[in-house]
């Protein structure tokens, strides 16, 4: 009922779109004889305004001027100057070029053509210049004198320039002129090198890629936040060197936004300071160490480092990464100082041949008290010799070879500890028990691994399951419950039960002591 209604209405008035019916309608309910009425009514409105617009001729696509225009713009072509005349006539013809295709329209603009054919060069390239300001007013000026100053075919000619122009990669338009203009990719001939060959085919290279090719980088660099990048590099190196975040990116701005040049700068600050500090025998040992794994760096530069960064000997060599895997100019000078052996002029000066003797810097040999006594002394040495640097440069050779006789008693010192600690774990063990008693953490695991491998090595066919084994057998390792260490806080049995089982050993952690069952089977 309610479509029979809407056919009714469309029948009705004509002169209306169906769409705007149907649109309208959605509004009421068809089924009342009320709303079918103010619908009536509505509608009765507009088709009063469509037939009042159907009579004055009133043109729906917006061109409905074009004989006024034209009219207007000759009128004050003929009672103004020229030169008023193009403004004046500029919007009637862009109005032409942008209306609908048809006859009205192609003779419409004909006619507008026609009014402009009478201005003179200089007018019409005014005109052409003002249509076409991406062109450059030189080419507009050739391109009319080609068509012998027909502005139709000007138009023409300068429309298919602009709609053929090639864009670059920087956004602006650029056209191709000479002989790139004729040429699609723009092609030249690979250079020959050497005779001629016999196939007269040539091998062509894209101009235009080549450019590319050259200009653009290889990687492009990915974005980075500089915000967040430098926050980063300044909670680095203030949670290692335990200093306010303020101060520390006061430090790093003044060092030019550089984590590695923040880095030398506090430990240049460590060394000016620790001259008045008292020698730490633990400390230059940690700092030994750390040379060995940072050879860049001298032994008083790991010596602040270590200092900054007590008691974690972490965070010194996180530092130290940080300070020599930066590719910049960070280390101060006294660090490429050239190293010379201190000449001794109170010796008497023989012409003969002299004896091989060895040198002071080969590894010394001798107990764990007296490489202590000897590795401390050289570094004391070191030290005092490098204070004396900072006046008299020629102190810097003094200053590293101490540090390296100290480099030196330092390995002899560890290889010593070593003995020792294999001798007392020796006196206190048995071939089915190992006592690690008395042994610090690192010789403990290093003893440990080693002694369970011989031991596995040492059993032969009754490493097979079923091979006569009495339960409960295996090595049994005391590590204690840590009443003795820092805390009361067991070390060795943590530490020793980690390193076996990464070494792929089956161990079963007691109190105080681990028992190793075998291998770990895959």
């Amino acid at each position: 009922m309610v479509e029979s209604v809407i056919l009714d209405l469309e029948q009705e008035y004509v002169p209306l779109d169906s769409a705007l019916i149907r649109a309208i309608v959605l509004d009421y309910d068809l089924s009342k004889a009320e709303d079918v009425q103010v619908v009536r009514e509505q509608l009765e409105t507009l088709r009063a305004s469509a037939v009042a617009d159907d009579a004055a001729g009133f043109d729906p696509s917006g061109t409905s001027g074009n004989d006024c225009i034209s009219q207007s713009s000759h009128a004050a072509s003929r009672s103004e100057p020229e030169s008023a005349s193009i403004a004046t006539g500029v919007s009637g013809l862009s109005l032409e070029a942008t209306s609908g295709s048809g006859s009205n329209s192609s003779d419409s603009q004909s006619q507008v053509l026609d009014e402009y054919a009478s201005l003179s060069e200089d007018a019409k390239l005014a005109l052409l210049v003002e249509l076409f300001p991406s062109l450059r007013p030189v080419d507009v000026k050739f391109t009319l004198g080609k068509c012998e100053n027909d502005l139709g075919r000007a138009m023409d000619v300068l429309l298919n320039q602009v709609f053929f122009e090639e864009e670059d990669g920087s956004g602006s338009l650029v056209a191709m002129r000479g002989v790139d203009a004729f040429s699609s990719p723009a092609q030249m001939p690979a250079p020959r090198r050497g005779r001629a060959k016999k196939s007269k085919a040539r091998k062509f290279q894209d101009l235009n890629e080549h450019a590319r090719s050259a200009s653009a980088p290889a990687h492009a660099p990915a974005a980075v936040n500089r915000w967040e990048h430098a926050n980063n590099e300044i909670s680095f190196i203030a949670t290692r060197v335990r200093m306010p975040i303020r101060a520390v990116a006061s430090l790093y701005h003044m060092s030019g936004a550089s984590q590695a040049r923040t880095i030398a700068a506090l430990m240049q600050a460590q060394m000016r300071d620790g001259t008045a500090q008292k020698v730490d025998a633990q400390q230059e040992a940690y700092a030994v160490d750390l040379t060995q794994d940072f050879p860049a760096l001298s032994f008083e530069h790991c010596l602040a480092l270590i200092r900054l960064t007590t008691p974690s000997t972490a965070y010194a060599h996180e530092l130290a990464k940080a300070l020599t895997m930066n590719g910049e100019d960070t280390m101060p000078p006294e660090a490429l100082m050239p190293q010379y052996v201190p000449v001794k002029l109170d010796d008497e000066t023989s012409l003969g041949p002299k004896s091989a003797a060895p040198s002071a810097a080969t590894t010394p040999v001798g107990d764990t008290k007296s490489l202590l006594a000897a590795r401390s002394a050289a570094f004391e040495n070191a030290s005092r010799y490098y204070r004396k640097g900072k006046s008299n440069p020629l102190m810097g050779g003094a200053a590293a070879y101490y540090s390296q006789i100290g480099r030196d008693y330092s390995a002899a010192l560890h290889s010593a500890q070593a003995l020792d600690a294999d001798a007392l774990v020796a006196s206190q063990s048995s071939a089915t028990h190992l006592d690690l008693h008395g042994v610090t953490v690192k010789e403990a695991t290093r003893i440990a691994t080693e002694r369970v491998k011989a031991w596995w090595d040492g059993l032969g066919e009754r490493k097979i399951p079923g091979g006569g084994r009495a339960i409960g057998e295996g090595y049994r390792i005391v590590t204690g419950v840590g009443r003795h260490s820092e805390g009361g806080v067991a070390k060795l049995g943590p530490a020793v039960s980690r390193a076996l089982v990464r070494e792929g050993w089956r161990v079963e952690i007691g109190s105080g002591e681990v028992v190793v069952r075998g291998r770990i089977r895959t």
